[in-house]
């Protein structure tokens, strides 16, 4: 998990691919082994952000899925609040909106009973952007602004970041830009600091669609160069799923309906297929611009790119990203 997280990220993805059957097979293992509850809980919670990032969230849920239901992984303990968090948080990059409110919930009560700050303050975050994706707006940023209170107060930064992060989706949904623009940039920071590849392009990325609203093409291309750089040397489809999105956005900001129709069938289609969902802070971002393209280009001009961009491998996805990125173009008027 540690290795999963840092600058040896890729390293780690590449063993991992390798052994995927080995993975499978202990978690099943589990299952009737002397205490496989709780080696089932910790093997799902050591391997979660490699599922996530390769695009495979329907595996990863499903087992802490099965590890939670498990004999004997029903004990309120800190083992068992930890993975109820990871549940919770598949269901939300899922959009199962109230499904990861039940698992978060449960998390939440747990670290409220053992008295644990640093997991209280851990499930309030997406617990928010649960709350959130439902439309519950005061709900939202009563655990949004406590998760941000207590990372605070504990001054671990990694929490911190994640934290500014959670709570400047729901400033930018609002339309405070200024306000949203000053947390991201002070996770991006600290994202820096710890050295989280991970975490950078999140923080890179929400820039960027900051920057696409006020309409600076230069700043965005240049942070989105970054993420797909990040993806590809991590690995991480989740990452550059998510900056072929923003491509999408950008290229609306500059007139490109094609490319616009076309990354956003990309996109589309392969996080169909990863089960990723975009969160609601995204989506109110791209929404508008695809509007926009669908207004700009004749129905039948729109489907055909769009049905290009569905088309394509994900490898040849992120290089057409990453060349119309790299493109000179002409100052709009």
């Amino acid at each position: 998990r540690q290795g999963i997280k840092g600058p040896t990220q890729g390293y780690w993805m590449s063993r991992l691919d390798r052994e995927r059957d080995n993975l499978l097979s202990a978690h099943a293992w589990c299952e009737d082994a002397p205490d496989g509850a709780r080696m089932g809980l910790n093997l799902a919670r050591g391997t979660k952000l490699y599922w996530i990032n390769r695009g495979l969230l329907g595996v990863g849920h499903a087992l802490f899925v099965e590890a939670l239901r498990r004999p004997g992984a029903q004990q309120r303990d800190e083992i068992r609040c930890r993975a109820l968090f990871d549940a919770g948080q598949f269901d939300f990059y899922m959009g199962r909106y109230a499904e990861a409110q039940r698992y978060l919930e449960e998390s939440l009560a747990i670290a409220r009973e053992l008295g644990d700050k640093v997991r209280i303050a851990a499930a309030l975050q997406p617990l928010g952007m649960a709350s959130l994706g439902q439309g519950h707006f005061e709900d939202a940023r009563s655990h949004l602004e406590e998760a941000l209170a207590l990372a605070r107060d504990l001054g671990d930064k990694r929490n911190l970041a994640a934290a500014m992060n959670a709570i400047a989706q729901l400033y930018r949904v609002e339309g405070a830009l200024d306000e949203a623009e000053r947390l991201y940039e002070d996770a991006l920071a600290l994202a820096r600091e710890l050295d989280d590849s991970e975490s950078l392009a999140v923080g890179l990325l929400n820039l960027a669609m900051v920057s696409i609203c006020r309409r600076s093409e230069d700043k965005a291309r240049e942070m989105l160069l970054q993420v797909i750089a990040i993806a590809q040397a991590t690995g991480s489809q989740r990452v550059g799923l998510s900056g072929v999105e923003v491509c999408a956005g950008l290229a609306a900001l500059c007139q490109d309906w094609e490319h616009t129709a076309r990354f956003f069938g990309a996109a589309e289609a392969h996080n169909g297929s990863t089960g990723l969902h975009r969160d609601p802070a995204d989506e109110a971002f791209l929404s508008p611009l695809m509007e926009k393209c669908r207004g700009a280009l004749d129905a039948a001009a729109f489907e055909a790119e769009e049905a290009r961009g569905r088309a394509l491998a994900y490898d040849e996805v992120m290089r057409q990203a990453r060349d119309w990125l790299a493109q000179e173009r002409p100052r709009r008027r």
